[in-house]
């Protein structure tokens, strides 16, 4: 049933021979192009070109205006590095769209913000604005190397591997098969830098806030997929706020209807001041308490999460969850509900 996978399945299906053919498959793989140069004296074997951030490469003024946007979103988009990365990936996806008819490079550039956000470096956001260059144009691993060296060139091998792995699972229904989703997202974890997982994880972020492109029914398999393998490893790699982002969209989409009863019970019960009052009473508690902290703050509990409890629970009349979060010196959490 639509439920049975939220409230958790125990399944006697063992792992069979997916992850054997996924390995031999995507993490021996190698693009087919010429041997690659060896970098000498760092990672860059490149030069960038004088006063580029304040230059203007010819191209459509879509693009000029998804540059200056991003940089007034964050600073990072106003380095040298990541404006070259911006231009080429503009010059590799020059024409082509996404199915909701958006330019592809848009999609690039919302990947490499939530990189951004998270405080990801110049060349992880740089990979972010280049991820689908070696599977969507003509752009190989050679001409990243030379543009932009080992450190951008690899990141973006790297995220070509996972996508292929994750493309295998997709077809093989391995988000269906609990044992087997998670193996995947341990083997994800183990086969590449963390960082090109970081990367691949804004790309689904990204690719599930526009997931009503697709039919119906890709987006529920999409979803799924994204539910039993995305969201545990943005969980393992402690991004809580990206974990949330993908749980609620996945629920959005796998099971409308609870989705939209709840939200709109979360937005008839919203109360801020009850938060404010709570967080206030906690502060004073910790205060005579003794206990320092760094922050405290009051959020309301995720739709997804909210809606697992329901469902364990059966905690039919549970409405509205406050969760306190407070950050004390050893980073511990408290959470008062």
């Amino acid at each position: 049933s639509s439920a049975s996978w939220l409230t958790g399945r125990e399944r006697d299906r063992l792992f069979s021979g997916f992850v054997r053919n996924a390995l031999g498959s995507c993490i021996d793989y190698v693009p087919a192009t010429s041997p690659r140069p060896e970098v000498g004296g760092g990672e860059l074997a490149f030069e960038l070109d004088e006063n580029l951030a304040g230059a203007s490469p010819a191209c459509e003024p879509y693009a000029q205006e998804l540059l200056a946007g991003a940089q007034a979103r964050h600073r990072i988009f106003h380095e040298e590095l990541v404006v070259k990365a911006f231009f080429e990936a503009e010059k590799a996806h020059h024409g082509q769209t996404r199915a909701s008819g958006d330019p592809f490079l848009q999609h690039c550039v919302e990947t490499a913000v939530l990189l951004a956000k998270i405080g990801a470096s110049a060349t992880v956001v740089s990979a972010g604005l280049l991820h689908d260059t070696i599977d969507d144009s003509f752009v190989d691993y050679d001409h990243i190397f030379h543009m932009f060296g080992a450190g951008v060139a690899d990141l973006v091998e790297g995220v070509s591997k996972l996508s292929h792995l994750s493309k295998l699972a997709r077809d093989n229904n391995t988000a269906s098969r609990t044992a087997e989703a998670d193996r995947l997202h341990t083997m994800l974890l183990a086969m590449a830098d963390a960082r090109a997982v970081l990367i691949k994880l804004a790309d689904r972020v990204h690719n599930m806030r526009t997931l009503e492109a697709l039919p119906l029914v890709k987006q529920q398999r999409f979803a799924k997929e994204t539910m039993e393998i995305f969201v545990p490893l943005a969980n393992r790699l402690g991004i809580a706020s990206w974990k949330d982002q993908l749980e609620n969209l996945c629920f959005k989409h796998l099971n409308p209807e609870e989705h939209t009863e709840l939200s709109s019970k979360f937005a008839e019960t919203f109360d801020e001041a009850l938060i404010t009052s709570a967080v206030d009473t906690l502060d004073e508690g910790l205060r005579e308490a003794g206990i320092s902290y760094h922050n405290l703050s009051g959020r309301n509990k995720n739709l997804y999460s909210v809606y697992s409890k329901m469902q364990k629970y059966v905690l039919r009349t549970c409405l509205h969850y406050i969760c306190l979060q407070n950050i004390v010196m050893n980073h511990c959490f408290l959470y008062v509900c």
